[in-house]
């Protein structure tokens, strides 16, 4: 045991880049786990999320007008085999974005406030979990629900 530890003190340099190299190599090891564990749950709770949801879409042009679904297309929709509901909701960004230069995908989330019927909220958000304070019911007036890291 006593020449390994003379060994390793004659050579200094050579020891401590040994050292440093397992440190490096155990970090990285760490950190790519921790990221791959946290994509895997970002990628899980988005399924939950839009799990049997179908989203019909309009488009504002450049005009800023909307002319958004028709009551003949949610009859469409409503009429299609395997539909159980259909619930029309209002989504809204929040002032500064632009979807034109910035679409909306998942890499790069953007606030925004989207409006949903009560009577449908949870059969329509099924990877949506409270976790404090209460659902929204009939009859609440100006209240509103929001995510965490907004309300911070």
């Amino acid at each position: 045991m006593r020449a390994i530890f003379r060994d390793l003190a004659r050579q200094r340099w050579r020891t401590l880049l040994t050292i440093a190299g397992m440190a490096i190599g155990i970090f990285a090891l760490v950190v790519l786990g921790a990221m791959a564990e946290h994509f895997r749950s970002v990628v899980a709770d988005a399924k939950g999320y839009v799990r049997g949801t179908v989203r019909l879409v309009t488009k504002t042009n450049k005009k800023g007008e909307n002319p958004g679904i028709s009551p003949d297309d949610i009859a469409q929709a409503r009429a299609l085999p395997g539909v159980r509901d259909v619930a029309p909701t209002l989504t809204l960004l929040f002032d500064g974005y632009n979807l034109e230069d910035d679409p909306l995908i998942f890499l790069t989330p953007k606030p925004l406030v989207e409006g949903l019927s009560l009577r449908h909220a949870e059969r329509m958000r099924p990877g949506v979990h409270l976790l404090e304070g209460r659902w929204l019911k009939e009859g609440d007036e100006s209240s509103i629900m929001v995510v965490r890291w907004l309300a911070l």
